[in-house]
């Protein structure tokens, strides 16, 4: 629905059920309580290592979009909100923050996790939910600040930049070029080569985001039968 379901301009599209907040809260709370306690955890029965690591975080980097993007979802992209071009861009900081967050770590091998994560995820959690209590109506309103009145969506967008997802990576160096970024550039070229066609970019889309995905699997895959073979699980 284009993130219209909390617009109420637009009541063609009717509101997410509440419910969905109540699930979405209690996984995010789940989510942040098992991130944090299983690297304790590994190393207390010593099973901790670079497999696990690269596990864990690649795990943590799907979050860096869905969990965003739910957000996003609670306060539509119209009225009392922001526009699609700026959650994109908030988006790309969380990217941003998260790339750059493991390249410190890589290269000085101490990596800064600020109170910012811990709050957000809590942030989060509460705001999933007051709006399974009190339904996506209760965020339709603005805020004074310096003298200018800024939006529920504005608050959303703060909380968005607070909003990184680090944790303790292992010292592996990370390809320079992933095989994944081949379908996107492909089909950005065959979009630019056929301008003003709706059509064909959505095609594209549609098919990037299966081929990724697809991929994504396959490595999950991969990591957990890597990870049997290492501890010796054997079906």
């Amino acid at each position: 629905n284009d993130f219209f379901a909390s617009s109420d301009d637009h009541p063609q599209f009717p509101p997410v059920p509440k419910w969905i907040w109540l699930i979405v809260a209690i996984n995010v709370f789940l989510a942040h309580t098992l991130d944090g306690i299983d690297g304790k955890q590994a190393r207390r029965t010593k099973t901790s290592g670079p497999l696990g690591e690269l596990f864990d975080h690649g795990l943590d980097s799907w979050t860096t979009v869905f969990i965003p993007t739910c957000l996003y979802s609670v306060f539509g992209r119209s009225d009392f909100s922001i526009s699609p071009w700026r959650m994109y861009f908030c988006l790309w900081n969380v990217f941003a923050c998260f790339f750059l967050s493991h390249w410190e770590k890589y290269n000085t091998g101490c990596l800064f996790l600020p109170w910012g994560y811990d709050y957000s995820m809590v942030s989060s959690m509460i705001v999933f939910f007051l709006t399974f209590v009190a339904g996506h109506g209760i965020w339709k309103f603005e805020v004074p600040i310096a003298g200018q009145a800024v939006p529920a969506g504005g608050l959303f967008e703060l909380l968005m930049y607070c909003r990184l997802i680090v944790h303790q990576m292992c010292g592996t160096r990370c390809n320079t070029f992933n095989i994944t970024l081949v379908p996107l550039m492909l089909g950005a070229f065959v979009v630019a080569l056929v301008p003003q066609s709706v059509e064909i970019e959505y095609v594209m889309l549609q098919l990037t985001a299966a081929v990724v995905t697809l991929y994504h699997l396959f490595y999950g895959v991969c990591v957990v039968r890597q990870m049997c073979n290492h501890f010796n699980i054997m079906a």
